[in-house]
């Protein structure tokens, strides 16, 4: 059965026959496809056009939470409801359930909690799993990002509570409690090629306020690649300063 968001370079698809029997449900676009185990793991994250697997060996549940006595509990099940559209993932200990939606954009995934019923915990974290080794290359912590020269993964928190983890081969985001029943992350991997583009359609899927000049969009912007001029501006100098600007040439004035 396949389900068809609004851009259909984004579609999302649950495949119910997958070769390993312990697959609940997979998520495909024109980039990769996700794989979820019954142990709520994402285990696989493989590219569509090279077959390249980007998650790793020993795949850890993808929520976790924090309870008194124990800094992250994984979840232990994953069940999948509303046609495929929701991951519900049952923490250890009868502590209770997260219930995640599943969106899709144009070269990724947003996963947003529906439905937070773990009344202990002190925090949630979401998009969490290994990738793959060779990934380890490259590290951007801003970015939350990993790669190498061909391949890249990226998981980024929504809110402003969010704290976004890149390292040991793992990455994450965690957020307190009190904002976990809101917490939405953004995964999106594949090639490195045109993969600006993916963190472009991520950002808008988050809604947060963006400029053409930064962010996903830093190597793109005119205004990023201008020269700076640093000045001790003054009301009197100001004009001063913008003419020395123009004609040497430079983009901004700070």
């Amino acid at each position: 059965m396949k389900l068809t968001g609004g851009n259909v370079a984004a579609r999302l698809s649950l495949v119910k026959r997958y070769q390993d029997a312990s697959i609940v449900a997979t998520f495909a676009n024109d980039k990769v496809t996700l794989a979820f185990d019954k142990k709520g793991c994402l285990k696989s994250v493989k590219e569509v056009a090279s077959g390249r697997e980007l998650a790793g060996t020993s795949p850890i549940p993808f929520v976790a939470v924090s309870v008194p006595g124990c800094a992250s509990l994984g979840a232990e099940k994953l069940e999948a409801a509303d046609g495929g559209r929701t991951l519900v993932f049952t923490i250890p200990g009868g502590r209770g359930t997260v219930a995640v939606g599943v969106e899709p954009f144009a070269g990724g995934w947003t996963f947003r909690v529906k439905d937070w019923r773990v009344p202990e915990a002190t925090a949630l974290v979401l998009g969490r799993f290994r990738h793959a080794s060779d990934l380890l290359k490259y590290r951007g912590a801003k970015a939350n990002a990993a790669s190498d020269d061909r391949s890249a993964v990226c998981v980024r928190g929504y809110g402003l509570k969010d704290r976004m983890l890149v390292g040991g081969g793992e990455i994450y985001v965690r957020t307190p409690a009190e904002a976990a029943g809101s917490m939405a992350v953004g995964l999106a991997a594949g090639p490195k090629d045109g993969f600006t583009k993916q963190l472009q359609a991520m950002t808008v899927a988050a809604g947060v306020v963006h400029t053409p000049a930064g962010g996903a969009w830093a190597l793109e912007g005119e205004g990023a690649r201008a020269s700076y001029l640093n000045a001790n501006v003054t009301e009197d100098s100001l004009d001063d300063w913008i003419d020395f600007a123009e004609r040497g040439g430079f983009g901004v004035l700070h």
